[in-house]
């Protein structure tokens, strides 16, 4: 079948344990300048490189990413595919970033997760529909330096093991103690320890996880517009057309390359980042290292083109890290924080506003004094959205969890909805992460001030 992604042999080897890791986090170097890609070197890195050379020394990764992504049928916007493509990335570092993809049933979460899983080797990741209640701590399958990768958010499975998954992201590890009654012996414990570091990729048809695991993701959505469901379906109409073939295994080989190659990321913008970012919220401790992890990842990615430093480390770039970075992640880290909103909720908001303020309008004009008469009802914004009722209510939910809006129904199952226009949104201005060019002026005097200061 077009487009399968043919197996090859691993040759990465286990990732490399944490005791080899360097002082800003990440794991130690291995291969430290890139040499000429010759496949006769007997350096299986090399071998793979000779592989994948065109994909390695690309100035940017990610755009040769999305053109695959084209080349797959992928429409609209590639952004959820890129984040999760990073993402699988940091799974080479002491800490991934973990993410939920939200949308309702049918919007295309599976077909993103499923289409990037393609570029990668099979070691990057665990997938699993769901799981027994201990069946984390028991299994033998290998974590460190993977990605668990549950289908629906219903099979991370019981409460307790939420926790387990939570205590694995945060801590790197697993420790789990148990009581074994043996016949004849006294009860005792014995205990189990999983090393990480593990990620985890969901999705969702929830707009929000529970609390505590929605802080230890960075979410993102698939666009569920009627322009967007109008492309996949010129998309599908062209199924049956011949597609320039993507050559699946030389990204694997790609993937393989990075995790034989250097696992050091110098950022050396970090403390004028640090320094630039807001303390927007609690949850922002979580979310600045998040994005240090992406800059690192995207560092990895072109590392044959870096520079590197004396230690091995790859150097991390403004506009050639950063810059990607934060166009992907600063509307999915503002609208966490409540300090954007994002476009279909903003859409919805604005429109409830503006029916409204019609209905108030008419009113007064009709000396009509009903309490109620100037709500707005789910089926009317369907009807003026153009869009199912599903959909509406999803993003009412959302509008309704941020305060843009009220229920005047005051709640209940199977009770419609009485919207009304509550808290003003942030405006469209508003953003956490610096641009790269506030970026660098601030690095630079932080340097001028540095060597002054010498």
């Amino acid at each position: 079948m077009q487009n399968e992604k043919k197996r090859r042999p691993s040759t990465s080897g286990r990732p490399r344990s944490r005791k080899n890791q360097t002082q800003d986090g990440t794991a130690g170097p291995q291969d430290v300048h890139a040499r000429p890609h010759d496949a006769r070197s007997g350096d299986p890195r090399q071998e793979l490189l000779a592989d994948c050379g065109e994909i390695a020394e690309a100035p940017d990764v990610l755009e040769v990413f999305d053109g695959a992504l084209r080349q797959l049928g992928v429409v609209g916007s590639t952004a959820p595919f890129r984040l999760l493509y990073l993402a699988l990335t940091t799974r080479l570092l002491a800490k991934q970033v973990s993410v939920g993809v939200k949308a309702q049933s049918a919007a295309g979460k599976s077909f993103a997760v499923d289409t990037v899983l393609k570029f990668m080797p099979d070691d990057a990741y665990v997938r699993l529909s769901a799981q027994s209640e201990k069946a984390i701590v028991y299994s033998k399958r290998e974590l460190a330096h993977r990605f668990l990768v549950i289908g629906e958010a219903e099979g991370l499975g019981s409460d307790l093991t939420k926790s387990l998954i939570r205590q694995l992201l945060s801590e790197g590890q697993l420790d789990y103690e148990y009581t074994v009654f043996d016949e004849g012996r006294e009860p005792h414990t014995e205990w189990i320890k999983r090393e990480g570091p593990t990620g985890l990729i969901v999705t969702t048809t929830r707009p929000r996880l529970d609390p505590e695991l929605e802080t230890r993701l960075l979410s993102t959505s698939i666009d569920d517009s009627p322009a967007q469901t109008k492309a996949i379906f010129r998309a599908a109409a062209l199924e049956d057309e011949l597609r320039p073939e993507v050559d699946l295994a030389t990204w694997e080989a790609f993937q393989e390359s990075l995790a034989l190659g250097a696992r050091g990321v110098e950022v050396p913008f970090a403390q004028a980042l640090a320094n630039l970012i807001p303390p927007a919220a609690v949850r922002m401790r979580r979310d600045f290292p998040n994005t240090l992890r992406f800059v690192r990842a995207s560092a990895l990615l072109h590392q044959e083109t870096r520079d590197h430093a004396e230690d091995g480390r790859v150097i991390a770039t403004v506009e050639g890290d950063y810059a990607p970075v934060r166009e992907l992640v600063e509307p999915l880290v503002a609208e966490g924080v409540e300090r954007r909103v994002s476009e279909t909720v903003r859409e919805t908001v604005d429109t409830v506003v503006e029916l409204h303020s019609e209905a108030a309008d008419y009113n007064k004009a009709n000396n009509d004094e009903e309490r109620d008469a100037g709500y707005v009802s789910v089926p009317q914004l369907a009807r003026v959205l153009k869009l199912d009722q599903a959909t509406i209510r999803r993003r009412v939910y959302q509008a309704l969890q941020a305060g843009y809006i009220d229920d005047l129904s005051g709640g209940g199952r199977g009770r419609p909805k009485k919207l009304v226009p509550a808290e003003a949104m942030p405006g469209d201005d508003e953003h956490l992460l610096p641009t790269p060019e506030d970026l660098e002026l601030a690095w630079m005097r932080s340097r001028t001030d540095r060597e002054s200061s010498l």
